[in-house]
């Protein structure tokens, strides 16, 4: 099982979802390369959870798109893509990005 990422509201409810079926993200995370560079990814766990709440996730979706620019696997790429727009869409007061890991 990869890292699974929600947007919830402050009552829990899910808003919008990105499945890591292929573990993706999961590698992306173990890649310090990747995740050691900014403020907000270097905390995504393949092994536990991590929260973002409404003034961290503009930062996690800036860090994203910076970190696509050096990715060279199209299906990680999409799968980036895909977290970095519902991140994107989660930058709202009281919701939050919940990224789950194994």
């Amino acid at each position: 099982m990869g890292i699974e990422v929600f947007w919830k509201d402050e009552d829990g409810n899910i808003l919008g979802e990105v499945y890591d079926p292929k573990n993706l993200l999961s590698r992306f995370a173990s890649s310090p390369h990747h995740c050691q560079q900014g403020v907000c990814l270097q905390f995504l766990d393949p092994y536990g959870d991590a929260c973002f709440n409404q003034r961290q996730i503009p930062i996690l979706a800036k860090e994203l798109a910076q970190a696509m620019q050096s990715v060279a696997d199209p299906n990680l790429l999409a799968h980036l893509e895909s977290v970095r727009a519902l991140a994107e869409r989660a930058i709202s007061v009281h919701t939050y990005l919940w990224f789950i890991g194994d």
